[in-house]
């Protein structure tokens, strides 16, 4: 304990006051209870009768005592044991079990009362590297608070204030994460490894202690072996308050019931699929599915078993085109009900995964098509109750086309859609000053070139009458489609030299939303090679200086456009279509005539 005058000189010139409140003493309790003295009442925690209070502990104030608790076992050992009043990890049941498990470490630092607490801190420190800084600091300094008004010697018309508390706190923090690293040490090692932590980083998900301390008995033991056979359900399987599907998980893995159909159970697909999944790890098939893993088994099953990808070559490719293809046409219909999900997911993988990118780019799909898919279907439904085709016959119709040929139709259509409404447009009162955001506001120099953003109807004409190409007709793409377009022009002269499309992701938490739709130069050509680079370096700008703030902004104004534009709605989105438009849409679709239901 610091004296006196090592205190005083740390505080300098610390504001007296002319009081402090001071802490009393804890109550005693039965054997099988400890009463915790909180300041303002009183804190109850079971304890088994091989533990008993530490009666010349130290007593911290209101915040700490609810969340600590001192133990001293039969062999003279103190444990300070972090606790929680709602919802703690720490099951009281298994509090003498994990005291002695600690014991038996015999750390040589933990015969000490604050090295026992720095140790057990370590070990109860959960979440990221801020929460363990700003709790450790917190309990630190309550340490500090508390020794003083614990020492006789202190004069208490000195306020201690907010720099002298830190200042004096930093060697307990210091304590704190050479516990956290001590006992890191030594844990199992197998299991950490098994549970994918890593000791040296020091902090880990407080999800796991139970697991890595638990007695090697039989649950233990079943759990391990789930862990060995479905790495990907690490989370799941050492959850301590899960969801009601993974608690039924978690009993059957302790009771020992067959692997594949827990898994099954839990995740409401085929003992195939569990089977399937066994030993498959984030690794292989991509980081992407650790927030989406309820899903997978659901593509799978969609799937036929021979069909499915087997190397990380085929993952990378199921997770560029087949899962963006099962989000377009289940997130807004249920799969049952989405004719072409099923049979187009197979038709698109049944000539192998490497060979999906050359299929695409013989049909010219892009991720936009993609993701468009779910309109055209709908469009296509709504078409055939116009001409009386009954439902059923659409249905069968769409099952019967290859997806590439449907999504190139979808392509298609849009395109059509676009030049359709233009044509209105152009016919109505748009001012060729109409305004729509962009991800930049001004140019955006790189070299001797820079990017220009295309905001108006006048905007677009213009490039395209210099550039010889179609871009003067996008400005209902712009309007109401999602898309921007930039032109890249020579600094010195202003002379356009290329123009390029982006779109953003439908997902609002993508870490790289921004997809190019297309590059073309004068007349549709290909781009120069200096083009290129300035748009490379244009998207890396994009990725790291475009806030969420301003994607949002600028989603939510496209939005009330197509909301609030009459002309956008009478167009597109009439249950009762024209006679132009039934008659354009059957004419496109005389590219595939089974969709015609003759």
């Amino acid at each position: 304990m610091l004296s006196h005058d090592e205190i005083q000189a740390l505080l300098g010139s610390d504001v007296p006051i002319t009081a402090a409140s001071h802490m009393e003493a804890p109550q005693t309790a039965p054997a099988s209870t400890i009463t915790l003295s909180s300041g303002t009442g009183y804190r109850q925690a079971f304890a088994l009768p091989t533990t008993k209070l530490r009666e010349d502990g130290i007593c911290f104030d209101t915040r700490v005592s609810g969340r600590m608790l001192w133990l001293e076992l039969e062999s003279g050992a103190v444990w300070g044991i972090f606790f929680r009043s709602n919802g703690s990890f720490l099951s009281y049941c298994d509090l003498g079990r994990i005291c002695q498990r600690l014991d038996e470490a015999r750390f040589e630092q933990a015969r000490k009362v604050l090295s026992h607490l720095a140790v057990m801190f370590g070990w109860i420190s959960a979440g990221d590297a801020g929460d363990f800084k700003q709790i450790c600091s917190e309990i630190a300094e309550d340490i500090v608070k508390e020794t003083i008004h614990a020492d006789r010697g202190w004069n208490h018309q000195y306020l201690l204030t907010d720099a002298s508390v830190r200042s004096l706190s930093q060697p307990y923090i210091s304590q704190f994460q050479e516990g956290l690293v001590s006992f890191a040490a030594s844990l199992d090692q197998e299991r950490l490894q098994l549970v994918h932590l890593d000791p040296t980083a020091g902090l880990f998900f407080f999800q796991h202690y139970n697991y890595l301390l638990h007695p090697l008995e039989k649950v233990c033991r079943n759990r391990r072996q789930a862990l060995q056979a479905y790495p990907l359900l690490i989370s799941t399987f050492c959850a301590e308050e899960p969801e009601h599907m993974a608690r039924r998980l978690q009993h059957g893995v302790d009771l020992g019931n067959p692997l594949p159909t827990a898994v099954a159970d839990y995740f409401r697909c085929s003992k195939t699929v569990a089977k399937f999944l066994t030993e498959k790890d984030l690794d292989l098939i991509g980081n992407q599915w650790l927030c989406h893993l309820n899903k997978l088994p659901k593509i799978l099953d969609l799937i036929r078993p021979d069909f499915w990808p087997r190397t990380a070559e085929d993952w990378e490719c199921f997770n560029e085109w087949v899962l963006p293809i099962y989000d377009s046409l289940d997130e807004k219909w249920n799969r049952k009900r989405s004719p072409i999900l099923q049979s187009g997911l197979n038709d698109l993988v049944k000539e192998g995964y490497q060979r999906i990118p050359a299929r695409l780019e013989k049909y010219n799909i892009t991720m936009t098509d993609i993701s468009n898919l779910h309109d055209f279907e709908k469009a296509y439904h709504e078409w055939a109750v116009q001409v009386d085709m009954p439902a059923s016959d659409a249905t069968a119709a769409l099952q019967q086309v290859s997806i590439l040929r449907i999504t190139a139709l979808s392509r298609h259509w849009h395109q059509w859609q676009i030049q359709v409404l233009d044509e209105s447009l152009a016919e109505g009162s748009l001012d060729d000053r109409e305004h729509w955001p962009s991800f930049i506001d001004s140019p955006w120099p790189y070299n001797d070139l820079m990017v220009v953003p295309l905001t108006t109807p006048w905007h677009l004409k213009d490039e395209g009458s210099k550039m010889q190409h179609c871009v003067g007709g996008y400005t209902s793409s712009c309007l109401f489609y999602g898309s921007h377009i930039f032109s890249i022009r020579d600094r010195a002269s202003g002379q356009s030299l290329s123009t390029f499309e982006i779109r953003l992701s439908d997902d609002v938490a993508d870490p790289d939303p921004f997809y190019l739709m297309q590059h073309q130069g004068p007349h549709n050509n290909d781009p120069s090679e200096k083009c290129t680079a300035v748009l490379e370096a244009f998207l890396r700008h994009l990725t790291v200086s475009v806030s969420s703030e301003r994607l949002r902004e600028i989603r939510w104004q496209q939005y009330n456009r197509r909301e609030n534009s009459d002309e956008y709605h009478r167009m597109i989105e009439s249950p009762a279509w024209s006679r132009r438009m039934i008659d354009g849409f059957r004419e496109l679709l005389q590219e595939c005539p089974v969709l015609l239901g003759t």
